[in-house]
């Protein structure tokens, strides 16, 4: 092993250890080629490679001068706002030399497509100084899909944000197709993330509120898991609203006893309009609308399965069997079931109930899952089967949209059939969700009963009379089932009633000092940010204030996950804001400002759950006022 490669990998490991460890087994793989690639000299003497590719033979640098060339290529660079570049080469690494030393503050994603490439750069120049530099990451490979959720996990921490996108033009030449699918996939991903940013900043109160409310739900609820592996091999029939649900509704009629059936979401109101009882309802979504279509059932021996960050009136309102699940991403409820002693096993998350239900119904051990009324769009410009409670406002808002033309919410595509079909980007978010999940877990089959909407890849499709005919021939108990579990567990659910009234406790307790400290905070920020007078011992206090402040248990696990990507916003446009200007005083007091409006936002934040766990308080107070007066 050559000296240069070692200082290199020797680099690598002390960063990135995983990769380090990844380029070793690629240098020592003898199996690796590097036929397409030619060693050569430019003209004033530095290395260059010369790279075979789909026909093509292209120099990764200028064969007169790669360091001139970088010059002219940083200056080609928009990056102002952006406070992540995503290169696609590394090549010698000449372009590299240059943007350490141009942007050191800025994120630096280096893609290397060509694993080939990098081991003959770590062979053949020594980039000790790049390895070390601050704010960069290489990525080598190309597996599209890995990257982009390398990406938008950098994105989900808070490390990445605004990203402007560059390449050198021979990679540019060489992998244009493979760079142009990477920035689609980028962005397929990123509005998924967008919607989520959007549900977190429409429904932040309510996260709250239903996480204080419906946790005090959990010991009268008995947990999903429970159930694991309880029902193998009996088939399920998950059962969304879509509107192809009424081609094959009826069917359902002749199935209860040979399938166990799951109605998400809005589901429900269309079974009961039709005399058809499922045996699970599940919800997820925090809004007020899941109180107009759970708290109108009429049923109450249907097993509800509902997840925290549920909307909690459609929660307290129902008065018949609860089953409780935790989906994988909220790392809130995992820090509250961890406080009080539950060990439940997380679902996979997903953009609709569905997502999450088609993950149940696999770790009960049902084997096939069918889906019906998953359109993924908008079947003859309707949301919803008839006998949805949400259907006429729904149905409204999809016909306004198409006839306002608003083509950033209109997505037209094929369905099944082939015919034109409108959908919208959270609709493609459970089509995603679904197809992802089904790459990366095993031992599942998927039958999708739609009969209509946009296909699932990978997915079968399947006329549901067909599927009825091939997998829902045997009868079982499934009341029994469901009935006989339910029923040995739910004493037990009881028994963490004690410790859910400790954590209560204990957080209305932080709440208060964290309120306190907030305000205080605040009004020390503002006296200086007002006056525009800044004060080194009130600034001192401030960052004592802060350091208490975020070493709160409450601050740590339940503010900061429903509320750090609003924080991230606040505090990466500031600095944006900042980074653009050249004079320093004002430059410091931009970012004052932005920490101003952070700790407002923070201190909004905390006094919200303090209302909500006062009301609490207040209404548990009253209860026991009406109990002592009986």
């Amino acid at each position: 092993m050559n000296s240069i490669f070692q200082n290199n990998i020797d680099a690598i490991r002390k960063k990135w250890p995983d990769l380090a460890g990844n380029l070793e087994q690629y240098n020592s793989n003898e199996k690796m080629s590097y036929e397409h690639i030619e060693l050569e000299k430019t003209r004033n003497g530095m290395l260059n490679f010369r790279v075979s590719r789909n026909s093509r033979k292209v120099y990764l640098h200028s064969n007169y001068d790669p360091f001139k060339e970088a010059d002219r290529w940083i200056k080609t660079l928009n990056v102002k706002v952006a406070d992540t570049i995503i290169i696609l080469g590394a090549g010698v690494g000449y372009h590299l030399d240059r943007i350490v030393k141009e942007y050191p503050h800025k994120n630096k994603i280096i893609i290397e497509p060509d694993p080939s490439i990098f081991l003959l750069l770590l062979r053949n120049r020594d980039i000790v100084n790049i390895i070390e530099s601050q704010n960069i990451l290489f990525v080598i490979g190309d597996e599209i899909e890995n990257i982009v959720k390398l990406v938008m996990g950098l994105r989900s921490s808070g490390q990445v944000d605004c990203i402007e996108f560059a390449e050198l033009v021979s990679y540019d030449s060489l992998y244009g197709d493979w760079w142009i699918e990477f920035k689609k996939q980028y962005i397929k991903y990123l509005k998924i993330f967008n919607i989520n940013v959007n549900t977190l900043f429409v429904f932040k109160k309510e996260w709250y509120e239903n996480f204080c409310e419906n946790i005090r739900e959990i010991p009268e609820s008995v947990f999903y898991d429970k159930y694991k592996d309880n029902f193998k091999g009996i088939p399920a029939i998950i059962v969304s609203a879509g509107p192809s649900l009424k081609k094959n509704i009826e069917l359902l009629k002749g199935v209860y006893d040979k399938a166990l059936i799951i109605s998400c979401g809005s589901a429900i109101n269309i079974l009961e309009s039709r005399g058809i009882k499922p045996h699970i309802m599940a919800g997820v979504d925090p809004g007020e609308d899941q109180y107009k279509i759970f708290g109108s059932v009429k049923s109450k021996d249907i097993y509800f399965l509902y997840t925290v960050p549920m909307y909690y009136k459609a929660v307290k309102s129902y008065k018949g069997p609860k089953l409780y699940y935790r989906t994988a991403s909220s790392t809130y409820v995992k820090w509250f079931e961890e406080k009080v002693g539950i060990n439940s096993l997380g679902t996979c998350s997903g953009a609709s109930v569905s997502n999450s239900a088609l993950d149940i119904a696999r770790i009960w051990g049902c084997s096939p899952i069918i889906l019906i009324g998953q359109d993924l769009g908008f079947t003859g410009m309707e949301v919803y089967a008839d006998g949805a409670v949400l259907k006429d406002k729904w149905d409204k808002t999809i016909r306004d949209r198409a006839t306002n033309s608003k083509k950033s919410d209109n997505i037209l595509m094929k369905d099944i059939n082939g015919n034109d079909i409108y959908t919208d980007q959270p609709m493609l978010s459970i089509k995603i969700y679904f197809e992802d999940y089904l790459k990366t877990t095993e031992n599942v089959e998927v039958i999708n009963c739609t009969e209509g909407g946009i296909p699932i890849d990978g997915v079968p499709n399947m006329n549901l009379s067909d599927a009825i005919d091939k997998y829902c021939k045997n009868e079982y108990d499934i009341e029994g089932l469901l009935g006989g579990v339910y029923e040995n567990e739910k004493g037990r659910a009881l028994e963490f009633a004690p410790k859910v009234d400790s954590f209560m406790l204990k957080l209305s307790e932080e709440i208060k000092a964290m309120r306190k400290l907030g305000i205080l905070r605040l009004k020390i920020m503002n006296e200086m940010v007002n006056k525009k007078m800044f004060d080194v011992k009130k600034w001192k206090k401030v960052e004592s204030i802060t350091k208490r402040l975020e070493r709160y248990d409450c601050f740590i696990n339940l503010l900061t996950p429903i509320a750090r990507l609003f924080l991230i916003s606040l505090k990466n446009a500031n600095e944006r804001l900042a980074e653009v200007e050249e004079d320093k005083e004002k430059k410091r007091w931009i970012l004052m400002d932005g920490l101003q409006k952070q700790y407002g936002f923070i201190l909004d934040n905390i006094n919200y759950i303090y209302s909500i766990l006062e009301r609490q308080k207040a209404e548990d107070q009253v209860k026991v006022g009406n109990q002592n007066a009986q």
